[in-house]
C-alpha cells in the first residue's frame, strides 16, 4: 500500500472522511496530512499513558490507610481516596467538585476554620500540621494528626492543596498509659528512697544462684560498718559480723524456704568500726523473678527493744515524727515545684515548634528563664534543711516590677486555663506605682496557689479573674495593695470556710469530684501572708464560686523619672480605645503626670471620628492604644479603619489580656504595630515606645550589654568533671567572646596551671565536687604551687554547693568568689568584672 492509500484509509477510519480525489492529495498536502496523523497518534499514546498513570495513582492512594484529599486553587475537591470516604462515611464521589461549605459531615465552625486555613495554605504555599479530633467511622471520636500543604505546578503556575489525616488515637492512649506508669514508678522509687534513708532497716537482694548480691541499701555502712561494695562481693560478710554464728542460716536452710515464704533469725551483730553491739531481726523472703529464684534479706534493728522497751518507743516516735515532717514538707512543695516546671516543659516544646520565629523564640526563652529562676528559688529553700527541722521560713526582700510579676503569673496560669477552656483575665484599678520592694517569690507563690486552685475547682468554660488594686498609701513610701482572685466555680460550704486555712483539710465535694490535692495549699498561703504582715480573706457560695483577697503593704521603689522621655519620643497626644470605662480612666490617671494629653472612647466607631476631628484641627494623635475585644466594632476592625485614616503616621498598640501568639497574625494584617498586656503599666508602655523607636528596651539591659564585654578576649581555666556542664560553660563563654580550657578534675587543673605562662589565664573557675582532687584542695594547691601568678590570679568556686557555709569554705580555701549553679551569666559576668577590678587595684 502506497502513502496515498495509507492516508486515505487513516482519514476514513480515524476521522470519518470520505476518500479524497487523487488530485486533492498534491505533493504539498501529503506531508501535512502525514504530520497530522503522526501528531494525533502521539497524542493518543500520551492520553493512554496519562489514563494509566491516573488509574495507578488512584489505586495506590486507595491502598493507603490514611485519608488523603486534593483540592484545586478554588478549594474544590479534586480527589479523595477510599480511606477518606470510609473515615467520613461517604457512599460515593458526589462531593468531588464541591467546596468545604457544601460538606454536611462537618460543623459550620469547622467548615469556616478549615476554609481559612486552606486559603492561607494555597495563598502562601505553606504547610499546616497540628493535632485535632474528628468524629470518625460510626461516630467514634478519633485523635488525629491533620496535615495540609499548598503547592504550585511548575509548568503552568496552577496552585492546589493536598492533605492527609493520620489516626493517632492508639499512640495517644499508649502515651498516656506510659506517662502514668512512669509517674507511678518515679513515685515508688522516691518513696522507697525516703523509707530506706529514714529508717534503720537494711535491704539486700540476692539470687539463689551462687547467692550473688544484686542490691544492698547504702545505710549498711552506717549500721554495720560494712561498705556496700564488700557486701556486693560476698554476702557472707554480714554473717561474719554476727556474735552467734550458730544462729546464722545455712545454704540448705535458705533452699528449703518455700516460694512466697520466709524465715526469721534474731541475732546480735558487731559494728565493724565502732565495736558497738546491735540486735537485728533478719527476715529472708523467697520469691520468683525474671525466671529465677531470688531472696530478699531485710534486717530490722531491735537493739533498743532488747535493752529497754521505753527507749524503743521514744526512738520510734522520733522516727515517725521525722517521717511526718518530711512527708508534710515534700507534699507542700510538690505543687510549687511542678507549676514552674510545667511552664518550662511547655515552652521548651513550643521552642522546638517555633524555632524559625526569632520573636517567639526570644519570648519563650524569657518565660523559660523566668520560670527557671522561680524554680531555682524554691529549690534553694528546699535545700536549706534547717528550715525543715526548725519549722522556720525566711523571706528575702528584693525590688521587682508588678507588671513582670503579673506577666510571669499569666505565663503559668494561661496554659492551665486554656486547657480547660476557661476565661482567665487580669485587671487593675487605681495603680499609681509599678516597682516595689517586697517578697516577690512568696507573693508569686501565693497568687499561683490561689489561681491554680481556681482553675482546678472551676468547671470547663468557667471564668477566673485576678484583680490588683491600690488602696492608698500608708505613709510616704508604703503602698497598700489588694490582690483579688475570683472564679465562678463550685464554691464552698460555710462549714468548710471555717477550716479552709487548716492543714490537710479539703472539701468533701472536691474529693467526690475527683480533684486531687494535699490539703496544704491554703495553709501554706495563709502562713506566707501572715509572715508578710498581710491579711487574707475568702468569700464563697456553694455552686456560685469563690473570691480570695490578699492585702499587703509594700514599700515603693525609687524610680528614675525621665521627664523628657515623652517629648524626646514625640508623644504628646494619646488616644485610648477600650469598652471598659474604668480601664480608660486608670490609664488617664497613670499618665496624668507625664504631660501627655489622653483622650479616650469606649467605641471603635467614635475612635475614627476622633482621629478625623484631630487631623482637621491640626492636633493629630501621636499613638493609639486599642483594646482587642470590643462590642459592635472589634479591635481588628477598628485598627483597619484607623490605619486607613492614619496611614503609617501613628503607631497602634493593641491592649489585651489574651495570648499575643493567638492573635499575632490577624493583628499584624490589620496594621497593629505592637502588643501590650493588660493591665496597663507605664513601664510597659515606655518599653513599647522604645521598641517602636528602635531604642533599647530598658536601661538595665543596656548595662548588661556593657557588662558582657568584660569577658571579651579573656582566657579562662575551668575544672568541671561533668561533660554536659563543661560544654554549656564553654558555649556560654564563647558567646561572650571568651575562650575556655576545661580540666576534668582538680588535679588536672593544677597541673595545667603550673605549665601555663604568666598571664596565659585570666581567671580560674573550680567546681567543688570532683574526682581525684576536689575544688577546695585544688585552690589551696594552686595558691602554694610557686607559679608567678599563683597568689594573684582570680579563682572562683562555681558549684551547686550554694549554702552560706559553702561560700565561706570556698573563701577559706583561698578562692576569691563563689558562683552558684545553675550558672546565671549575668552573675558570672558581674563577678568576673569585680575580680578583675580587684586584681588591677592590687597590681
Amino acid at each position: 500500500m502506497n502513502d496515498q492509500s495509507a492516508l486515505q484509509q487513516w482519514l476514513e477510519e480515524t476521522l470519518g472522511v470520505s476518500p479524497l480525489p487523487e488530485e486533492a492529495l498534491s505533493p504539498a498536502v501529503l506531508p501535512l496530512l502525514s504530520a497530522l496523523r503522526s501528531r494525533l497518534q502521539d497524542t493518543e499514546a500520551r492520553l493512554t499513558q496519562t489514563e494509566a498513570a491516573l488509574n495507578f495513582f488512584k489505586s495506590a492512594t486507595d491502598a493507603m490507610p490514611n485519608p488523603i484529599f486534593l483540592k484545586d486553587e478554588s478549594l474544590r475537591f479534586l480527589f479523595f481516596n477510599r480511606a477518606y470516604r470510609e473515615f467520613f462515611s461517604l457512599k460515593d464521589d458526589s462531593y468531588l467538585g464541591k467546596r468545604i461549605f457544601d460538606l454536611d459531615y462537618l460543623s459550620d465552625e469547622d467548615r469556616h476554620r478549615y476554609h481559612r486555613e486552606d486559603s492561607a495554605a494555597v495563598r502562601n504555599l505553606s504547610t499546616l500540621r497540628y493535632e485535632t479530633s474528628f468524629d470518625g467511622p460510626e461516630g467514634k471520636p478519633v485523635d488525629a494528626l491533620y496535615w495540609t500543604k499548598g503547592f504550585e505546578v511548575e509548568k503552568n503556575g496552577q496552585r492546589g492543596l493536598v492533605g492527609e489525616i493520620v489516626d493517632i488515637s492508639e499512640q495517644k492512649r499508649t502515651q498516656q498509659e506510659l506517662s502514668a506508669t512512669d509517674r507511678e514508678l518515679s513515685r515508688q522509687k522516691l518513696l522507697f528512697t525516703v523509707l530506706v534513708n529514714g529508717t534503720s532497716d537494711i535491704f539486700v537482694l540476692f539470687s539463689a544462684k551462687n547467692y550473688q548480691v544484686e542490691y544492698v541499701s547504702p545505710n549498711i555502712e552506717i549500721l554495720l560498718g560494712l561498705s556496700p561494695d564488700e557486701v556486693m562481693q560476698d554476702i557472707r560478710k554480714i554473717s561474719e559480723t554476727a556474735l552467734n554464728l550458730d544462729s546464722e542460716p545455712l545454704p540448705g536452710e535458705l533452699a528449703s524456704i518455700p516460694l512466697g515464704g520466709s524465715i526469721k533469725i534474731l541475732n546480735e551483730h558487731l559494728h565493724q568500726r565502732t565495736g558497738s553491739h546491735r540486735w537485728y531481726l533478719k527476715t529472708v523472703y523467697h520469691f520468683f523473678l525474671d525466671n529465677e529464684d531470688k531472696y530478699v534479706l531485710v534486717m530490722n534493728e531491735r537493739t533498743a527493744e532488747m535493752e529497754a522497751q521505753q527507749q524503743l518507743e521514744i526512738a520510734m516516735e522520733l522516727t515517725q515524727s521525722a517521717n511526718r515532717a518530711k512527708s508534710n514538707f515534700l507534699a507542700s512543695m510538690s505543687h510549687d515545684i511542678r507549676t514552674p516546671m510545667n511552664a518550662i516543659i511547655g515552652f521548651s516544646n513550643l521552642l522546638r515548634h517555633d524555632s524559625d520565629k526569632p520573636q517567639k523564640v526570644l519570648e519563650y526563652s524569657r518565660k523559660i528563664t523566668s520560670s527557671g529562676q522561680h524554680l531555682l528559688s524554691l529549690i534553694n529553700d528546699i535545700l536549706d534543711m534547717s528550715k525543715i527541722e526548725t519549722g522556720k521560713t525566711t523571706l528575702n526582700i528584693n525590688e521587682f516590677n508588678l507588671s513582670e510579676l503579673l506577666e510571669d503569673i499569666g505565663t503559668v496560669i494561661n496554659p492551665q486555663a486554656k486547657a480547660r477552656h476557661q476565661d482567665f483575665e487580669v485587671k487593675s484599678s487605681g495603680l499609681e506605682i509599678d516597682r516595689v520592694l517586697g517578697y516577690r517569690t512568696r507573693i508569686n507563690q501565693i497568687l499561683l496557689n490561689l489561681l491554680s486552685n481556681a482553675v482546678k475547682y472551676t468547671p470547663e468554660g468557667g471564668r477566673i479573674r485576678l484583680h490588683i488594686a491600690q488602696q492608698g498609701r500608708t505613709d510616704g513610701k508604703m503602698v497598700k495593695l489588694r490582690f483579688e482572685v475570683s472564679d465562678n466555680g463550685m464554691g464552698m460550704t460555710p462549714e468548710y470556710l471555717e477550716v479552709i486555712f487548716d492543714a490537710f483539710t479539703r472539701e468533701e465535694t472536691a474529693t467526690a469530684s475527683g480533684i486531687q490535692g494535699t490539703g496544704l495549699g491554703m495553709a501554706i498561703t495563709k502562713n506566707l501572708v501572715d509572715l508578710m504582715g498581710g491579711i487574707i480573706t475568702v468569700e464563697s457560695e456553694k455552686g456560685k464560686g469563690s473570691t480570695f483577697a490578699v492585702e499587703l503593704s509594700l514599700q515603693t521603689a525609687e524610680v528614675d523619672s525621665d521627664t523628657d522621655f515623652w517629648s524626646d519620643n514625640h508623644i504628646s497626644r494619646l488616644l485610648v480605645v477600650d469598652d471598659d470605662e474604668d480601664i480608660c480612666r486608670d490609664i488617664e490617671a497613670a499618665m496624668a503626670e507625664t504631660g501627655v494629653h489622653v483622650t479616650h472612647t469606649t467605641r471603635g466607631q467614635d475612635a475614627i471620628v476622633l482621629i478625623e476631628q484631630a487631623d482637621r484641627e491640626g492636633t493629630p494623635f501621636d499613638m493609639i492604644l486599642l483594646d482587642w475585644k470590643m462590642p459592635a466594632m472589634s479591635g481588628v476592625e477598628t485598627a483597619r479603619h484607623l490605619r486607613e485614616e492614619l496611614g503609617n503616621r501613628a503607631p497602634i498598640a493593641v491592649l489585651t489580656a489574651y495570648d499575643w501568639s493567638e492573635i499575632e497574625d490577624e493583628a499584624t494584617d490589620a496594621g497593629i504595630d505592637a502588643f501590650m498586656p493588660k493591665p496597663f503599666f507605664i513601664t510597659n508602655f515606655r518599653s513599647v515606645i522604645q521598641h517602636l523607636k528602635g531604642r533599647s528596651a530598658t536601661a538595665p539591659e543596656a548595662e548588661a550589654e556593657a557588662e558582657e564585654s568584660v569577658l571579651n578576649g579573656l582566657h579562662i581555666l575551668a575544672a568541671e568533671d561533668n561533660e554536659l556542664n563543661a560544654e554549656i560553660l564553654s558555649e556560654l563563654l564563647e558567646l561572650e567572646g571568651a575562650t575556655c580550657e576545661i580540666a576534668e578534675n582538680g588535679e588536672l587543673a593544677v597541673e595545667r596551671f603550673k605549665r601555663s605562662a604568666p598571664g596565659e589565664f585570666d581567671v580560674i573557675l573550680l567546681d567543688v565536687q570532683m574526682p581525684v582532687m576536689d575544688g577546695y584542695t585544688a585552690a589551696r594547691t594552686i595558691r602554694l604551687c610557686g607559679h608567678p601568678a599563683a597568689r594573684t590570679i582570680p579563682i572562683a568556686a562555681m558549684t551547686a554547693n550554694a549554702f552560706a557555709e559553702d561560700v565561706q569554705k570556698a573563701l577559706d580555701a583561698g578562692m576569691d568568689a563563689h558562683i552558684a549553679k545553675p550558672v546565671d551569666m549575668g552573675v558570672l559576668i558581674h563577678t568576673v568584672a569585680e575580680l578583675l577590678a580587684t586584681e588591677r587595684r592590687h597590681e
